[in-house]
């Protein structure tokens, strides 16, 4: 029984674990599932860049379907003055991504291919 109970809290801490921290963007943007599975694949490369991920999107990024690129998916900033949100302006959403993401730039590209 204690095996039972150990293999049920491994898999209730990675449903817990592995969730849109911002699910109520998916209204407007309905990319709440892309990113549960986008932070999932980033955990599996680094607990580290999950962490990252997960702070931008708290912020208010969002997951934009573009044509022509060889990935599927951008990153983009929800734009509010107010900052309640979304980022204040682009210039600070930038500033943040150049900051905690340009270290792992390669993965985050190759994440964003696989959604």
């Amino acid at each position: 029984m204690a095996l039972y109970d150990h293999i049920e809290g491994v898999k209730l801490k990675n449903l817990c674990m592995f969730h849109d921290p911002r699910p109520d963007m998916d209204e407007n943007y309905a990319d709440s599932i892309l990113w549960t599975i986008f932070l999932e694949l980033a955990y599996d490369i680094d607990p580290e860049l999950y962490g990252r991920l997960h702070g931008m999107r708290c912020q208010g990024t969002i997951l934009k379907k573009v044509q022509g690129q060889k990935w599927n998916y951008i990153m983009a900033p929800v734009i509010d003055p107010a900052g309640d949100i979304g980022w204040r302006n682009r210039r600070e959403y930038d500033e943040e991504k150049r900051k905690w993401l340009d270290p792992y730039r390669g993965d985050v590209i190759k994440l964003l291919g696989k959604i």
